[in-house]
């Protein structure tokens, strides 16, 4: 066969090889899609199997535990039913904290005469407790030295129904804050604030009775699932009192059960160092006479003699004439004459090679004064909103 019959049969079946060509690399192709397609079946049935198991062990857990078979600590159990009880007797308790705001009903009248009463008898409770009030000078009887923040609504002959429930309810606060710092031994009251009510409180622009900077607002207070209607009064109040009256007016405000507190702010000023006491011994004459606790003339003079029992140029003795106290016996008369001791002075190294031995301590140094503070409270005072139609009787508390 020449090469011209080759090239004939080519030709002639060209397109029969290009086929056939084609046909042997789709086989190629689809052979080797085919061991992908194996390879992500083998790797899907893996992880249904895995999943499978999974929900087996599932199923045995539940039948375990519902079979008895799977053992719960009782202690587990017991500490979990003790933290629901705390859980929901908090919820009550807190429920409890905000009580419900509720007066008597009053017209203008008796509201003036039991603010009055109670303005009388705050006053009469100072004075039992010897607690300063500050002196306003429009009163007109000697009971009533200070108002207690009422000096405009006592003069006023009729008050607007519509603040009367308002004005009761501070009456309340402030008898309650007052009896307080009562009972707290505090030295004297400077000044009480509430806020503006009435249109008599309004008439002055500036005074010491009033708050000014802050007012009175209404809230919600969640306690699990109940949402309590709650309205919030504020006050301040300034006292004088010594460091131990301080803690007893924050305690006895957070011991308050009628009525919630909460302490927003606490400025605390002292006043002054306190004076040192005298001398216990009393005190003798400081000049030059003679007599009990004084001292004799030569004993004040440049090279005067010396006093009797003691040789010429010893001096006076110790606790004798020339300062307070000298020569004074507490109960007694003058004290006799007494050879003065002996003293050592100590040089710092050989102090601390004693305190170093155990037989000596360092000298105390006297840290704390205590001196008269003065106080300022601000005060919230919360509540309930007031329920309409509950009255209280307020001559009760």
């Amino acid at each position: 066969m020449n090469k011209e019959q080759v090239l004939f049969y080519l030709k002639r079946h060209a397109i029969a090889i290009v086929l056939l060509l084609g046909a042997f690399g789709f086989c190629g192709y689809g052979y080797m899609q085919m061991g992908e397609a194996e390879k992500g079946i083998k790797i899907a049935e893996d992880a249904f199997k895995g999943e499978m198991g999974n929900k087996g062990t599932l199923e045995q857990g539940q039948e375990m535990g519902g079979s008895g078979r799977m053992k719960v600590d009782q202690a587990n159990v017991d500490a979990a039913d003790t933290e629901v009880e705390i859980r929901e007797g908090f919820i009550k308790d807190a429920q409890k904290v905000i009580r419900t705001d509720t007066i008597a009903s009053m017209n203008s009248g008796e509201f003036i005469v039991y603010m009055t009463s109670v303005i009388e008898e705050l006053n009469q409770n100072a004075r039992e407790a010897r607690v300063g009030l500050p002196s306003e000078s429009t009163n007109r009887t000697a009971k009533i030295q200070y108002n207690f923040t009422f000096k405009q609504l006592r003069s006023t002959p009729e008050i607007a129904k519509n603040k009367l429930p308002e004005l009761q309810t501070q009456l309340k606060d402030i008898r309650t804050i007052s009896d307080i710092l009562y009972l707290s031994g505090v030295q004297s009251i400077v000044a009480l604030k509430r806020t503006r009510v009435a249109e008599e409180d309004r008439k002055l622009k500036t005074s010491p009775d009033y708050l000014d900077t802050r007012g009175s607002y209404t809230g919600t207070f969640s306690a699990g699932d109940a949402e309590i209607e709650m309205k919030v009064r504020p006050y301040q109040v300034r006292f004088q009192c010594l460091s131990g009256s301080i803690a007893k007016v924050l305690t006895a405000f957070a011991a308050e059960k009628k009525t919630f507190y909460v302490i927003r702010k606490m400025e605390v000023t002292q006043l002054g160092a306190k004076t040192p006491s005298s001398s216990v011994f009393g005190g003798g004459n400081s000049g030059g006479g003679s007599g009990e606790g004084g001292s004799s003339s030569g004993m004040m003079q440049p090279g005067g003699g010396a006093p009797p029992g003691f040789p010429p140029g010893a001096g006076a003795p110790p606790g004798g004439g020339g300062f307070p106290g000298g020569g004074m016996i507490p109960g007694g008369g003058t004290s006799g004459p007494t050879a003065p001791k002996p003293t050592k002075v100590i040089s710092p190294a050989q102090l601390q090679v004693l305190i170093n031995a155990g037989l000596a301590t360092p000298k105390a140094k006297n840290v704390i004064s205590e001196s008269i503070l003065e106080v300022e409270l601000d005060l919230d005072v919360i509540r309930k909103q007031r329920s309409e139609g509950t009255e209280e009787n307020p001559s009760a508390e």
